[in-house]
């Protein structure tokens, strides 16, 4: 389970992969995903699959590129190695390290 702040981080990074956009592009971005797909960019965290298929829907053949990049600023953001290079079985790995840092941390 993601925390607040790994959550926050999580928009960091999906953000900074975005800023290859114009700020209006970005926000029409997060706007036809909450109209059309119903997920609000605070909800992407917790939905990692409903936010890559919009993704996939609204770019096409060019959203492997707009997934890579934000798996390599995921990356960056939690200084961690993430071997898959699709978006949504990146979280999931993600998620397995975050979850493994916290448990060493109580034990």
């Amino acid at each position: 389970m993601l925390t607040e702040e790994d959550a926050e981080r999580v928009l960091k990074a999906i953000d900074s992969t975005l800023d290859i956009f114009s700020p209006s592009v970005q926000q029409s971005l997060y706007y036809y995903v909450q109209k059309d797909w119903g997920l609000s960019r605070e909800k992407i965290p917790l939905q990692p699959n409903t936010f890559a298929n919009a993704i996939r829907r609204i770019f096409g053949v060019g959203a492997w590129v707009i997934e890579t990049k934000m798996i390599e600023s995921l990356q960056n953001e939690f200084r961690v190695a993430l071997t898959s290079n699709e978006f949504v079985t990146a979280m999931g790995q993600l998620l397995d390290k975050l979850e493994k840092e916290r448990l060493g941390a109580i034990g």
